[in-house]
């Protein structure tokens, strides 16, 4: 990695145009995964979102509580460790802006760089001076868990079920690796493309993969694409709401409201309650009205 020099680290303060450009032009990595780290951006961005808790009001991105052992070590944000890395040259390049700032603007403009559409997104984060204020352990979502756990991780948020459904579609890009989640393979054959493909591929029939990993399932007209017990449970409505009335939305018609979802949940610690109902009006893509059911 070559030094940042002087002229390069003079930026305006409060230019987040331009970290956004310095961001798009990271994303093409020919050596890492599918040749992309959007998806691991977005990965990136609602982690560090996705620990809120509403009732006592902390967690969620403000803080980059990942930059201390106690949250960047939770096995569920294994291989983050990549995505702030490659972050960490814009962060010299722009010292004025925040890492939870950083993270968050990198997940929505991954997922505008990917084919999604524009998201919308404020700064006014902070960074933590130590880790005293970093939630705890086991607020993220498991895999290899099924409706009962998802609810549980959810619902402390303040989603529905559609809006579970909604944001699992995220899972469109990227890919999963044995190293980090145990489970392995991309979940799309487009894994570097925002789409609705998560919820297409449920018309297929899945059968279990004969490995040693945890339960996975294929399909063997699908290669290397692989699915985990959260869909194939859940497009047969086993708890949560079916996925196959997903399958006719586009990505603009179910995912469009994606993005916010994962970058608002708390925005620096402050209007939290509101703003989880912001991310589950987002993510129920269809111009859902206050207080009214998602529309999936």
């Amino acid at each position: 990695m070559a030094p940042t020099t002087q002229k390069e680290a003079a930026s305006r303060k409060g230019d987040y145009d331009a970290v956004r450009r310095d961001i798009a032009s990271i994303l093409k990595q020919p050596d890492y995964d599918d040749g992309s780290i959007g998806p691991v951006l977005v990965r990136l961005a609602w982690h560090a979102s996705g620990t809120y808790d509403k009732e006592s009001n902390t967690g969620g991105s403000n803080g980059a509580g990942m930059r201390y052992e106690c949250e960047g070590g939770d096995p569920a944000n294994a291989g983050l460790e990549h995505a702030r890395r490659f972050l960490e040259p814009i962060k010299e390049k722009h010292p004025w802006i925040t890492y939870a700032d950083l993270w968050t603007l990198a997940g929505v403009t991954a997922i505008k760089e990917m084919g999604g559409p524009e998201c919308a997104w404020k700064p006014g984060r902070t960074d933590f001076v130590d880790d005293s204020k970093c939630p705890p352990r086991g607020r993220l979502p498991d895999g290899a868990l099924a409706a009962d756990h998802l609810r549980h991780v959810f619902y402390r948020m303040g989603f529905n079920d559609q809006e579970i459904v909604a944001l699992a579609g995220a899972h469109s890009m990227g890919r999963c690796h044995s190293d980090r989640s145990g489970f392995e393979g991309p979940w799309s054959v487009t894994p570097t493309k925002f789409s609705n493909q998560y919820y297409k591929l449920t018309k297929f029939k899945w059968e279990k993969k004969p490995w040693q990993g945890p339960i996975q399932f294929k399909n063997e007209d699908l290669g290397e694409v692989d699915d985990a017990p959260y869909r194939y449970g859940a497009h047969r409505g086993q708890g949560v709401p079916p996925l196959r009335q997903e399958v006719r939305r586009g990505p603009r018609g179910v995912l469009r409201r994606l993005c916010k979802g994962v970058c608002e949940a708390d925005r620096a610690g402050r209007r939290a309650r509101r703003q989880v109902r912001e991310c589950a009006d987002v993510l129920a893509g269809g111009g859902r009205q206050e207080g009214a059911g998602g529309q999936e």
